[in-house]
């Protein structure tokens, strides 16, 4: 009795310093998406705000038609590649499965700047049609 005492005691108060593949797969302490963003280096996503609210804005005053935002959906997922944890999930419209993929670790500052620069350019060709 004292020897499970000892052992459950020690494992809740001394954490463990090398995950086991098992504790990943389940996304334990450190989940996959932390370890491959840190073995990337792409931890500094400090552009995902303005990306983020510009693609609202775009969105909120219509400057975006059905094929631009089909376009962004497209080079969004090019950016991430095959990832698994983006196959079956149900989104509810293209803009959700946009929304979704920006927050997304896997993404650098120079994949956010690409998508400014998009959709800046079509938000000005809505503005002067």
């Amino acid at each position: 009795m004292l020897t499970y005492l000892i052992k459950v005691l020690i494992h809740k108060y001394i954490p463990k310093n090398t995950p086991y593949a098992e504790d990943i797969i389940r996304g334990g302490k450190e989940g996959l998406e932390a370890q491959i963003a840190i073995s990337q280096k792409c931890t500094d996503n400090s552009l995902y705000p303005l990306c983020r609210d510009l693609f609202k804005g775009a969105l909120q005053n219509k400057r975006l038609n059905r094929l631009q935002l089909l376009y962004i959906k497209e080079t969004v997922t090019g950016f991430l590649g095959e990832y698994k944890r983006y196959y079956n999930q149900r989104y509810k419209n293209d803009a959700h499965e946009i929304y979704s993929k920006l927050k997304s670790p896997f993404l650098c500052n120079v994949d956010y700047q690409t998508l400014i620069n998009i959709i800046e350019r079509m938000s000005d060709n809505a503005e002067s049609n």
